[in-house]
């Protein structure tokens, strides 16, 4: 089927494009004919298919986000891809995203490819050889000869690997579909010294400050940036995608999506939790509110629901239980409602007589929409109208003259993940479950802290309240001397050739060097991380002294009580060993036991006062039940 074409098995389209009488069955239809899909909103023949109800999230509001485009394509591929995607839009068994509507357009080089090379058949590309040309037309070019590839020239790659797998299942050709060209990653610590996806303190106060003297009625808003505002503090105190905060439902209730739960150290009302509709196969529908924020985030939520309910019996039935929704009615959409004094009231819109005849009616905000109010300068109507933060006058440092600020919305999701990272008292897996995503290790794309880390890590070796093996050498690499008396040494005196002052700079200058690496009682000071460890973790128990990369904080209670409790479980296991008649077993836990015991005994000795009464008030308790 996938020899060279012969003049009786081949049809000839448009005078250059062949394809096989196997293929031509099945793509035909995507090239000729009235036939319509089964929902009944597009000919499988037209170049534009509007195709939102299919998608998981798809609304009326947002169908130019999931229109497929098919007219740029000039290639024999054009009926191939057709039938790709209308595969996917009936047969998938999974979720259906907006990556799917831009495959034709991540199909474009290799399309400009096929139609200049002048290659007019499927079976033209079936040798690997062949391919493998097309394949290395998906890379985009980079930015000077040599460079190593980055992640987004080989993006094409990724996302079209899947449409040439389906067709060299079904059709046989390309024969090999050669892996994606290997190209520069990034490593966790990358992500984690990039604070450029993080909005910055001042900007963060300036939105709350307008959203809190137009509340109380200092400096009022109208009901256009009103609404967006509070969308906008919302996806900052959420940290959900902002199409999950669009697409949220309105709930029933005079609380709406806002629900109390029991909860332990929690006010006698409970936790806040908000509901959202999660995308990307997110396991969970609700976010945790702090108690910090929890204010806040109820008046946005409460002044939403006001708004769209003003207009709800005008929203068609896919969108009536959206939470948000907009309309020229109350002076939540339009252009004139974007420029509308703070004080109109609904129905002003409709009052005069040319305006009777305007049909009412209400949307949800689409993710463009909210954009263009963000940043973006438009004409309408030949009248020039700034970006919000233009004319709010908010800028990156808060200043009268700063630069004025131009925020993404994804960044509210790296913001609150970076906040929550911060706290030592948030585990791991508690990130992750907020982070809502199916990846166990995504969420460190989103955790910016290692310079912050780095530089309390500094300040507390010279302000001397660090304890442990670690510290000389940390010291003599930092070149600063601390307030604590040193314990010796593990490492041999001298001082290789390859520290000198240049590369001792640059390893103090390097955040990833030093790091919060927190392992159980302290720190992990080896730059490989704990990862490089080779004692499994023992931190106190390694050696005499605890492990020469270990270090821990006197002042940090928990840290204190982690060696306490691994002291009583050494001791513990001591004493069962011995009662069971295990004498080398028990002897190996009394060496962990008195190890671990003067790690402790250290750490003790250079807590506070406050510290050591604590704890031991704590041991009471403890030793009481």
């Amino acid at each position: 089927m996938n020899g060279n074409l012969a003049p009786d098995n081949a049809l000839l389209m448009n005078g250059a494009h062949r394809y096989p009488e196997t293929h031509w069955r099945e793509i035909q239809r995507f090239v000729v004919g009235n036939e319509r899909d089964p929902k009944d909103l597009f000919n499988l023949a037209d170049d534009l298919w509007e195709a939102w109800p299919y998608f998981t999230h798809g609304r009326p509001t947002e169908a130019a986000r999931y229109r497929f485009h098919f007219g740029h394509l000039r290639s024999f591929l054009k009926p191939y891809v057709k039938w790709y995607c209308y595969q996917r839009l009936l047969g998938s068994t999974t979720r259906l995203y907006r990556p799917l509507a831009r495959l034709s357009n991540a199909l474009t080089r290799a399309d400009t490819y096929l139609f200049e090379h002048g290659l007019s058949s499927l079976d033209d590309i079936a040798s690997p050889l062949a391919f493998a040309a097309l394949w290395e037309a998906h890379i985009l070019s980079s930015d000077y000869e040599g460079a190593p590839l980055s992640s987004n020239a080989v993006r094409l790659q990724s996302s079209t690997r899947r449409f040439w797998e389906h067709l060299s299942l079904q059709f046989g050709a390309p024969q090999r579909i050669p892996p994606k060209t290997p190209h520069a990653k990034q490593r966790p610590s990358d992500f984690a010294a990039d604070e450029s996806q993080l909005i910055p303190p001042p900007v963060i106060l300036q939105l709350v400050n307008t959203l809190g003297l137009h509340r109380e009625g200092k400096e009022l808003l109208n009901h256009f940036d009103h609404l967006r505002l509070c969308i906008i503090i919302l996806a900052i105190s959420l940290g959900r995608r902002i199409d999950e905060i669009l697409a949220a439902p309105r709930g029933s209730g005079p609380d709406g999506p806002l629900t109390f739960y029991p909860a332990k150290g929690e006010v006698p009302g409970g936790a806040l939790w908000f509901q959202f509709r999660p995308n990307k196969n997110g396991p969970q529908d609700q976010v945790y509110i702090s108690p910090e924020w929890r204010d806040i985030t109820q008046y946005c939520t409460k002044t939403l629901m006001h708004y769209s309910d003003q207009v709800r019996d005008f929203a068609r039935p896919s969108e009536h239980d959206l939470l948000i929704l907009v309309s020229t009615w109350n002076w939540t959409a339009g252009a004139r409602a974007s420029t509308a004094p703070p004080g109109r009231e609904a129905g002003d819109y409709f009052a005069s007589s040319r305006k009777r005849s305007v049909q009412k009616r209400a949307t949800g905000l689409s993710y463009s929409a909210l954009c263009k109010w963000l940043q973006h300068d438009r004409f309408v109507n030949h009248h020039h109208y700034q970006g919000v933060f233009a004319k709010w006058h908010i800028t990156t440092d808060g200043s009268a003259d700063g630069a004025i600020y131009h925020l993404r919305t994804h960044q509210a999701r790296h913001t609150r993940q970076t906040a929550i990272a911060s706290d030592p008292q948030v585990s791991l897996l508690a990130r992750q479950r907020d982070l809502n995503h199916t990846s166990r290790d995504m969420q460190f794309a989103y955790q910016h802290t290692l310079r912050t880390q780095n530089q309390a890590l500094v300040e507390k070796v010279r302000e001397g309240r660090l304890c442990g093996p670690a510290l000389p050498w940390l010291s003599n690499v930092l070149g600063v001397s601390s307030q604590n008396d040193q314990p010796p040494s593990h490492f041999q005196e001298g001082q290789p050739s390859l520290l000198d002052a240049r590369w001792r700079t640059l390893m103090a200058s390097n955040p990833q060097l030093l790091q919060f690496n927190r392992v159980p009682c302290g720190y992990c000071a080896l730059p490989q991380g704990p990862e490089g460890c080779r004692e499994y973790l023992n931190c106190t128990e390694a050696q005499e002294g605890g492990c020469q990369w270990f270090l821990t904080d006197p002042e940090d209670e928990p840290m204190l009580i982690q060696i306490s409790k691994r002291t009583r479980q050494h001791r513990h296991q001591a004493e069962a060993s011995a009662a069971a008649g295990r004498t080398v077993q028990a002897g190996k836990y009394e060496v962990l036991a008195r190890r671990s015991g003067a790690m402790e005994a250290e750490a003790l000795r250079h807590a506070s006062q406050e510290m050591r009464e604590r704890l031991q008030a704590r041991k009471r308790a403890i030793e009481e039940e």
